[in-house]
């Protein structure tokens, strides 16, 4: 009875330590232009229109994006140029106005 309690309460451990690969970020490189944001990756590139943005909101340090199809993407600010920045902030009043 001991033995399945500890199994229990060690297991969320037991997991994190032998199936590190599950939690390994990936680096995404994010391109925004006045029409579209171009996101690629090491073996991909994607490319999204901003009529597919539900939302844009700002927050405190990040930008958060959210599709139609209920996806989300963050672009922390720290690492936006101040052109990235402006582009956001100009796309705000339109996907609530235009969309």
């Amino acid at each position: 009875m001991i033995f399945f309690g500890l199994y229990y309460f060690l297991n969320p451990l037991i997991i994190i330590l032998t199936q590190k690969a599950w939690f390994k970020n990936f680096d995404l490189h994010y391109e925004i232009q006045p029409e579209r944001i171009i996101i690629k990756s090491d073996k991909s590139k994607s490319e999204l229109d901003y009529s597919d943005l539900k939302s844009v909101q700002k927050r405190k340090t990040y930008f958060a994006l959210k599709t139609d199809s209920k996806q989300g993407i963050y672009l922390p600010i720290k690492l936006l140029e101040p052109t990235e920045i402006d582009i956001l902030n100009k796309l705000k009043p339109c996907i609530a106005h235009c969309g």
